[in-house]
């Protein structure tokens, strides 16, 4: 299983953390803004934002609103507030091979404002979101009404199996994997799990 490390700055020595399993796909997809501005749709005022950096929950937030998860385990962030795309990841599961593991991957992107006017987080979103159903599989089952879901390709997952969601500027991503590793990512055992805690991290997950 993947580790990050964290350290307090009091602290002498140095915590090991499982992360969620989630393909390392980020540098490659989200790099940092160019100076000539990209292909898309541009406007002259900035598109709503459902999400924003600033206002979105932590891990331990979520969790709180999610009570019947598993042990929190570690969180990763990627990006920040001066670039417009951002990235949280968190883990929770308790500690045995049978237990399951629960990951939520939320990617966001802000609208990003270039001289011929702002590209909106919103198609961002949606590119990223295609590509996912390119490679993968759309879900019948709607997480949310009038939301789209779709199955991460399970040659892109590094256990159990993914299922993401295309909501506003974001893509919410759940990794679910009922026996940590050597489960069948395309049984209904695995995906039922998945589509579970997906309708619980959406709605967690929703702006105040």
């Amino acid at each position: 299983m993947p580790v990050i490390f964290v350290g307090g700055c009091g602290g002498s020595g140095i915590e090991p953390l499982p992360v969620p399993k989630f393909g390392d796909d980020t540098a490659a997809s989200n790099p940092s803004p160019p100076s000539d501005p990209p292909t898309g749709t541009f406007s002259v005022d900035p598109p709503p934002e459902k999400y924003t950096i600033a206002a979105l929950k932590a891990c331990q937030e979520i969790q709180r609103e999610v009570p019947e998860l598993p042990t929190f385990l570690g969180a990763q962030d990627i990006g920040g507030s001066d670039r417009y795309w951002f990235l949280r990841s968190c883990a929770f599961s308790n500690d045995g091979d049978s237990d399951p593991f629960i990951g939520l991957k939320f990617e966001l992107w802000e609208n990003n404002l270039y001289p011929v006017g702002y590209l909106g987080g919103t198609d961002r979103a949606k590119e990223k979101y295609d590509a996912i159903v390119a490679s993968g599989e759309e879900d019948g089952a709607e997480p949310a009404a009038g939301l789209n879901a779709a199955w991460v390709n399970p040659e892109d997952v590094v256990d159990g199996c993914e299922l993401s969601i295309l909501d506003g500027n974001a893509v919410l991503t759940v990794n679910y994997d009922p026996s940590d590793g050597g489960v069948d990512p395309r049984s209904e055992g695995c995906r039922e799990g998945a589509r579970e805690f997906a309708r619980k991290f959406y709605s967690a997950v929703q702006p105040q």
